[in-house]
Protein backbone atom coordinates (compact mmCIF):
# COMPACT_ATOMS: atom_id res chain seq x y z
CA UNK A 1 0.00 0.00 0.00
CA UNK A 2 3.14 2.54 0.72
CA UNK A 3 3.95 1.62 -2.92
CA UNK A 4 0.74 2.95 -4.03
CA UNK A 5 0.21 5.80 -2.11
CA UNK A 6 3.88 6.86 -3.55
CA UNK A 7 2.29 6.72 -6.62
CA UNK A 8 -0.47 8.29 -6.36
CA UNK A 9 1.01 10.93 -4.58
CA UNK A 10 3.84 11.57 -7.28
CA UNK A 11 1.25 11.53 -10.11
CA UNK A 12 -1.25 14.37 -8.22
CA UNK A 13 1.78 16.54 -7.69
CA UNK A 14 2.36 17.05 -11.57
CA UNK A 15 5.57 14.86 -11.37
CA UNK A 16 6.18 12.63 -14.99
CA UNK A 17 5.91 9.70 -13.56
CA UNK A 18 6.16 6.11 -14.85
CA UNK A 19 4.17 2.39 -14.01
CA UNK A 20 6.25 0.72 -11.82
CA UNK A 21 7.45 -2.94 -13.67
CA UNK A 22 5.35 -5.39 -12.01
CA UNK A 23 3.07 -3.44 -9.80
CA UNK A 24 -0.32 -4.83 -9.43
CA UNK A 25 -3.08 -2.43 -11.30
CA UNK A 26 -5.86 -3.37 -8.46
CA UNK A 27 -4.88 -1.75 -5.14
CA UNK A 28 -4.25 1.45 -7.36
CA UNK A 29 -7.47 1.55 -9.15
CA UNK A 30 -9.19 0.70 -5.38
CA UNK A 31 -7.76 3.25 -3.67
CA UNK A 32 -8.38 6.08 -6.23
CA UNK A 33 -11.99 5.05 -6.43
CA UNK A 34 -12.46 5.13 -2.88
CA UNK A 35 -10.82 8.38 -3.11
CA UNK A 36 -12.74 9.87 -5.40
CA UNK A 37 -9.06 10.37 -7.50
CA UNK A 38 -9.65 9.05 -10.16
CA UNK A 39 -10.82 11.82 -13.20
CA UNK A 40 -7.78 13.99 -11.03
CA UNK A 41 -5.43 11.40 -11.76
CA UNK A 42 -6.22 11.43 -15.48
CA UNK A 43 -5.56 14.93 -15.58
CA UNK A 44 -2.57 15.01 -13.82
CA UNK A 45 -1.06 12.34 -15.95
CA UNK A 46 -2.29 14.21 -19.46
CA UNK A 47 -0.78 17.93 -17.78
CA UNK A 48 2.67 15.81 -16.70
CA UNK A 49 2.87 13.96 -19.91
CA UNK A 50 2.83 10.44 -18.19
CA UNK A 51 0.30 8.79 -20.19
CA UNK A 52 2.54 6.80 -22.33
CA UNK A 53 4.32 5.62 -19.57
CA UNK A 54 1.23 3.68 -17.83
CA UNK A 55 -0.23 0.17 -18.67
CA UNK A 56 -3.59 0.68 -21.17
CA UNK A 57 -5.88 -0.75 -18.91
CA UNK A 58 -5.61 1.88 -15.95
CA UNK A 59 -5.81 4.37 -18.25
CA UNK A 60 -9.16 3.48 -19.59
CA UNK A 61 -10.83 2.94 -16.37
CA UNK A 62 -9.14 6.77 -15.37
CA UNK A 63 -10.61 7.66 -18.49
CA UNK A 64 -14.11 6.12 -18.00
CA UNK A 65 -14.32 7.40 -14.35
CA UNK A 66 -13.44 11.11 -15.95
CA UNK A 67 -16.38 10.63 -18.47
CA UNK A 68 -18.99 9.44 -16.13
CA UNK A 69 -18.10 12.79 -13.52
CA UNK A 70 -17.95 14.55 -17.00
CA UNK A 71 -21.85 13.95 -17.83
CA UNK A 72 -22.97 13.96 -14.01
CA UNK A 73 -21.39 17.81 -13.89
CA UNK A 74 -23.55 18.64 -16.70
CA UNK A 75 -26.64 17.78 -14.72
CA UNK A 76 -25.21 18.81 -11.53
CA UNK A 77 -24.92 22.63 -13.71
CA UNK A 78 -28.49 22.57 -14.83
CA UNK A 79 -30.00 21.50 -11.76
CA UNK A 80 -28.15 23.47 -9.18
CA UNK A 81 -28.96 26.44 -11.07
CA UNK A 82 -32.87 26.10 -11.67
CA UNK A 83 -32.29 24.77 -7.37
CA UNK A 84 -31.07 27.99 -6.76
CA UNK A 85 -33.26 30.12 -8.56
CA UNK A 86 -36.48 28.79 -6.89
CA UNK A 87 -34.87 28.89 -3.65
CA UNK A 88 -34.00 32.73 -4.01
CA UNK A 89 -37.43 33.34 -5.47
CA UNK A 90 -39.01 31.88 -2.32
CA UNK A 91 -36.53 33.99 -0.32
CA UNK A 92 -33.67 31.93 0.83
CA UNK A 93 -30.08 32.82 0.40
CA UNK A 94 -27.86 29.41 0.71
CA UNK A 95 -24.16 29.80 0.31
CA UNK A 96 -22.57 26.31 -1.58
CA UNK A 97 -20.25 25.22 0.54
CA UNK A 98 -16.88 22.31 0.35
CA UNK A 99 -16.70 20.45 -2.62
CA UNK A 100 -19.29 21.76 -5.48
CA UNK A 101 -18.02 25.25 -5.63
CA UNK A 102 -14.21 24.67 -5.27
CA UNK A 103 -14.80 22.50 -8.12
CA UNK A 104 -15.79 25.53 -10.02
CA UNK A 105 -13.57 28.16 -8.45
CA UNK A 106 -10.25 25.87 -8.05
CA UNK A 107 -10.03 23.12 -9.80
CA UNK A 108 -8.95 22.59 -13.91
CA UNK A 109 -12.00 21.66 -14.78
CA UNK A 110 -14.91 21.35 -12.15
CA UNK A 111 -15.64 17.27 -13.09
CA UNK A 112 -12.27 16.70 -11.77
CA UNK A 113 -13.37 17.05 -7.78
CA UNK A 114 -15.58 14.17 -7.25
CA UNK A 115 -18.70 14.41 -4.83
CA UNK A 116 -21.71 12.37 -3.72
CA UNK A 117 -23.98 15.47 -2.66
CA UNK A 118 -23.58 19.28 -3.12
CA UNK A 119 -23.58 21.29 0.31
CA UNK A 120 -25.78 24.30 1.08
CA UNK A 121 -25.39 26.76 4.11
CA UNK A 122 -28.57 28.40 5.25
CA UNK A 123 -30.09 30.08 8.48
CA UNK A 124 -32.06 28.21 10.20
CA UNK A 125 -35.15 29.89 10.08
CA UNK A 126 -35.00 29.58 6.29
CA UNK A 127 -35.55 25.91 6.30
CA UNK A 128 -39.27 26.49 6.17
CA UNK A 129 -38.88 28.47 2.79
CA UNK A 130 -36.43 26.02 1.79
CA UNK A 131 -38.18 22.75 1.93
CA UNK A 132 -41.42 24.58 0.34
CA UNK A 133 -39.58 25.66 -2.20
CA UNK A 134 -37.85 22.37 -3.29
CA UNK A 135 -40.54 20.35 -2.84
CA UNK A 136 -42.14 21.13 -6.04
CA UNK A 137 -38.88 20.11 -7.68
CA UNK A 138 -39.38 16.40 -6.80
CA UNK A 139 -37.15 16.73 -3.92
CA UNK A 140 -37.72 14.99 -0.72
CA UNK A 141 -36.04 15.28 2.52
CA UNK A 142 -34.49 12.22 4.08
CA UNK A 143 -35.44 11.06 6.98
CA UNK A 144 -32.54 11.41 9.94
CA UNK A 145 -31.88 11.95 13.40
CA UNK A 146 -33.22 15.50 14.35
CA UNK A 147 -32.80 17.55 17.24
CA UNK A 148 -31.89 21.27 18.05
CA UNK A 149 -28.41 20.05 19.48
CA UNK A 150 -27.69 16.72 17.67
CA UNK A 151 -27.17 17.45 14.28
CA UNK A 152 -27.40 20.53 12.31
CA UNK A 153 -28.29 19.28 8.80
CA UNK A 154 -30.72 17.32 6.58
CA UNK A 155 -30.35 15.70 3.45
CA UNK A 156 -32.80 16.46 0.10
CA UNK A 157 -32.56 13.94 -2.51
CA UNK A 158 -33.73 15.16 -5.90
CA UNK A 159 -32.29 15.00 -9.32
CA UNK A 160 -28.83 15.73 -7.20
CA UNK A 161 -28.61 15.00 -3.56
CA UNK A 162 -28.32 18.18 -1.35
CA UNK A 163 -26.73 18.50 2.47
CA UNK A 164 -28.48 21.42 3.89
CA UNK A 165 -27.12 22.81 7.09
CA UNK A 166 -27.86 25.57 8.83
CA UNK A 167 -24.47 24.96 11.11
CA UNK A 168 -21.32 23.93 9.17
CA UNK A 169 -20.97 20.27 11.14
CA UNK A 170 -22.62 18.69 13.91
CA UNK A 171 -19.44 18.72 16.84
CA UNK A 172 -20.29 21.70 19.21
CA UNK A 173 -17.09 22.42 19.45
CA UNK A 174 -16.99 23.44 16.06
CA UNK A 175 -20.87 24.11 15.09
CA UNK A 176 -21.44 27.51 16.01
CA UNK A 177 -17.65 29.25 14.26
CA UNK A 178 -19.05 30.22 10.77
CA UNK A 179 -22.51 31.82 11.43
CA UNK A 180 -24.23 32.13 7.88
CA UNK A 181 -24.29 36.17 8.24
CA UNK A 182 -21.45 36.19 8.88
CA UNK A 183 -19.97 34.34 5.71
CA UNK A 184 -22.07 36.21 3.63
CA UNK A 185 -20.50 39.64 3.92
CA UNK A 186 -17.67 38.17 2.31
CA UNK A 187 -19.04 35.50 0.16
CA UNK A 188 -18.25 35.31 -3.90
CA UNK A 189 -20.18 34.50 -6.96
CA UNK A 190 -19.58 31.08 -8.70
CA UNK A 191 -21.00 31.49 -11.91
CA UNK A 192 -20.97 28.23 -13.44
CA UNK A 193 -24.15 27.34 -11.08
CA UNK A 194 -26.40 30.15 -12.09
CA UNK A 195 -26.83 33.97 -11.50
CA UNK A 196 -27.76 32.86 -7.54
CA UNK A 197 -24.86 31.06 -7.07
CA UNK A 198 -22.63 32.33 -4.06
CA UNK A 199 -20.23 30.82 -2.05
CA UNK A 200 -16.80 31.44 0.72
CA UNK A 201 -13.90 33.74 0.16
CA UNK A 202 -11.05 31.97 0.25
CA UNK A 203 -9.80 32.77 3.21
CA UNK A 204 -13.50 31.21 4.83
CA UNK A 205 -12.99 28.71 2.34
CA UNK A 206 -9.88 27.39 3.55
CA UNK A 207 -10.74 27.79 6.85
CA UNK A 208 -13.82 25.85 6.69
CA UNK A 209 -11.63 23.36 4.58
CA UNK A 210 -9.10 22.94 7.45
CA UNK A 211 -11.70 22.79 10.72
CA UNK A 212 -13.90 20.33 8.53
CA UNK A 213 -10.95 17.73 7.40
CA UNK A 214 -10.43 17.16 11.61
CA UNK A 215 -13.79 17.45 13.08
CA UNK A 216 -16.00 15.74 10.27
CA UNK A 217 -12.96 12.33 10.20
CA UNK A 218 -13.13 12.83 14.30
CA UNK A 219 -16.96 12.41 14.62
CA UNK A 220 -17.41 9.86 11.67
CA UNK A 221 -14.12 7.38 12.05
CA UNK A 222 -13.53 7.54 8.47
CA UNK A 223 -9.65 7.75 7.19
CA UNK A 224 -7.76 10.54 5.74
CA UNK A 225 -9.32 11.92 2.96
CA UNK A 226 -7.61 12.33 0.04
CA UNK A 227 -9.41 15.08 -1.87
CA UNK A 228 -10.56 17.41 1.42
CA UNK A 229 -6.11 17.53 1.52
CA UNK A 230 -6.10 18.65 -2.07
CA UNK A 231 -8.86 21.10 -1.54
CA UNK A 232 -6.73 22.40 1.10
CA UNK A 233 -3.73 22.54 -1.09
CA UNK A 234 -5.00 24.47 -3.60
CA UNK A 235 -6.72 26.66 -1.76
CA UNK A 236 -3.38 27.92 -0.15
CA UNK A 237 -1.69 27.90 -3.16
CA UNK A 238 -3.40 29.83 -4.96
CA UNK A 239 -3.32 32.80 -2.22
CA UNK A 240 -1.73 35.99 -1.94
CA UNK A 241 -0.37 37.10 1.42
CA UNK A 242 -3.47 39.09 2.22
CA UNK A 243 -6.12 36.81 1.82
CA UNK A 244 -3.63 34.11 3.74
CA UNK A 245 -3.15 36.76 6.60
CA UNK A 246 -7.21 37.52 6.82
CA UNK A 247 -7.13 33.29 6.77
CA UNK A 248 -4.48 33.05 9.56
CA UNK A 249 -6.05 36.07 11.77
CA UNK A 250 -9.25 34.09 11.50
CA UNK A 251 -8.11 30.85 12.38
CA UNK A 252 -6.48 32.79 15.59
CA UNK A 253 -9.30 34.64 16.32
CA UNK A 254 -11.54 31.82 16.14
CA UNK A 255 -9.45 29.93 18.14
CA UNK A 256 -8.94 27.01 15.65
CA UNK A 257 -5.15 27.55 14.65
CA UNK A 258 -4.53 24.14 15.67
CA UNK A 259 -6.72 22.70 12.93
CA UNK A 260 -5.63 24.75 10.62
CA UNK A 261 -1.97 24.11 11.09
CA UNK A 262 -2.58 20.71 10.83
CA UNK A 263 -4.33 20.72 7.75
CA UNK A 264 -1.95 23.11 6.05
CA UNK A 265 0.85 20.61 7.15
CA UNK A 266 -0.47 17.66 5.87
CA UNK A 267 -1.36 19.11 2.49
CA UNK A 268 2.49 20.35 2.18
CA UNK A 269 3.87 16.77 3.05
CA UNK A 270 1.64 15.00 0.64
CA UNK A 271 1.35 17.51 -2.16
CA UNK A 272 4.31 19.82 -1.53
CA UNK A 273 1.80 23.14 -0.91
CA UNK A 274 3.50 26.23 -1.01
CA UNK A 275 2.86 28.39 1.87
CA UNK A 276 3.43 31.61 2.91
CA UNK A 277 5.59 31.47 5.76
CA UNK A 278 5.09 35.33 7.16
CA UNK A 279 1.81 34.93 8.29
CA UNK A 280 1.76 31.54 8.98
CA UNK A 281 4.62 31.99 11.64
CA UNK A 282 2.82 35.45 13.09
CA UNK A 283 -0.56 33.95 13.40
CA UNK A 284 -0.36 30.09 13.43
CA UNK A 285 2.85 28.29 14.41
CA UNK A 286 3.12 29.86 17.95
CA UNK A 287 3.66 27.53 21.79
CA UNK A 288 -0.18 28.88 22.34
CA UNK A 289 -1.52 26.98 19.67
CA UNK A 290 -1.53 24.10 21.88
CA UNK A 291 -3.98 25.15 23.96
CA UNK A 292 -6.85 26.31 21.31
CA UNK A 293 -9.57 23.99 22.16
CA UNK A 294 -9.86 22.68 19.34
CA UNK A 295 -6.59 20.29 19.58
CA UNK A 296 -8.66 17.89 21.32
CA UNK A 297 -9.64 17.02 17.71
CA UNK A 298 -6.03 16.03 16.85
CA UNK A 299 -5.18 13.81 20.01
CA UNK A 300 -4.37 10.36 18.80
CA UNK A 301 -6.91 7.64 19.27
CA UNK A 302 -9.69 9.13 20.01
CA UNK A 303 -12.71 7.05 21.30
CA UNK A 304 -16.55 8.04 20.94
CA UNK A 305 -16.58 8.13 24.70
CA UNK A 306 -13.94 10.69 24.00
CA UNK A 307 -16.65 12.61 21.45
CA UNK A 308 -19.57 12.61 23.63
CA UNK A 309 -17.44 14.22 26.51
CA UNK A 310 -16.03 16.90 24.13
CA UNK A 311 -19.60 18.00 23.35
CA UNK A 312 -20.98 17.73 26.65
CA UNK A 313 -18.11 19.89 27.60
CA UNK A 314 -18.24 22.16 25.12
CA UNK A 315 -22.28 23.19 26.12
CA UNK A 316 -23.99 24.27 29.41
CA UNK A 317 -26.50 23.63 31.90
CA UNK A 318 -29.68 22.06 30.52
CA UNK A 319 -28.49 21.89 27.16
CA UNK A 320 -26.19 19.16 28.00
CA UNK A 321 -29.19 17.13 29.16
CA UNK A 322 -30.92 17.86 25.94
CA UNK A 323 -27.81 16.57 23.90
CA UNK A 324 -28.32 12.92 25.39
CA UNK A 325 -32.46 13.36 25.26
CA UNK A 326 -31.79 13.86 21.45
CA UNK A 327 -29.32 11.20 20.72
CA UNK A 328 -31.52 8.49 22.69
CA UNK A 329 -34.78 9.62 21.83
CA UNK A 330 -34.82 10.33 18.64
CA UNK A 331 -38.15 11.31 16.13
CA UNK A 332 -40.42 7.97 15.51
CA UNK A 333 -40.57 7.86 12.13
CA UNK A 334 -37.14 7.84 12.13
CA UNK A 335 -37.10 4.76 14.06
CA UNK A 336 -39.72 2.91 12.76
CA UNK A 337 -37.28 3.33 9.07
CA UNK A 338 -33.97 2.48 10.44
CA UNK A 339 -35.53 -0.47 12.42
CA UNK A 340 -37.78 -1.17 9.21
CA UNK A 341 -40.96 -1.54 11.65
CA UNK A 342 -44.07 -1.56 10.92
CA UNK A 343 -45.89 -0.57 14.36
CA UNK A 344 -45.58 2.58 16.69
CA UNK A 345 -46.19 -0.59 19.35
CA UNK A 346 -42.58 -1.30 18.89
CA UNK A 347 -41.07 1.79 19.87
CA UNK A 348 -39.83 0.96 23.25
CA UNK A 349 -37.73 -2.21 22.30
CA UNK A 350 -36.96 0.02 19.76
CA UNK A 351 -35.37 3.18 22.13
CA UNK A 352 -34.25 0.25 24.70
CA UNK A 353 -31.83 -1.34 21.19
CA UNK A 354 -30.40 1.94 20.42
CA UNK A 355 -29.91 2.55 23.44
CA UNK A 356 -27.87 -0.85 24.13
CA UNK A 357 -26.63 -0.75 21.19
CA UNK A 358 -24.71 3.13 21.69
CA UNK A 359 -24.03 1.98 24.78
CA UNK A 360 -21.52 -0.32 23.07
CA UNK A 361 -20.32 1.85 20.70
CA UNK A 362 -18.99 4.59 23.39
CA UNK A 363 -18.03 2.22 25.76
CA UNK A 364 -17.28 -0.96 24.75
CA UNK A 365 -16.13 -0.76 21.22
CA UNK A 366 -14.67 2.52 21.36
CA UNK A 367 -13.32 3.71 18.17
Amino acid sequence: MARVEDLLRAALRGENVSWPEGQDPLPFLKLTQEQGLQPLVYHCLRESGSLPCWPGPVLEALRAELHRQVARELVLERELADVLAALNAAGVRPLLLKGTPLAATHYPEPALRARMDTDLLIERTELPALDAALRPLGYERASAVSGDLVVHQCMYHGRINLDVHWKIMNPALLAGLFPASELHERAVPVPVYGPHARTLCPAHALLLACVHRVGHHAHHGQSERWLWLYDIHLLAQRMEEPEFEAFARGAAAKRVRSLCLSGLEAARARFGTRLIEGPLRRFLDVPEADSDPSARFLRPRLTRLDLWLMDLRALRGRERLRLVREHLFPPAEYMLQKYHAGSRLLLPVLYLRRALSGAWRVVGRGR
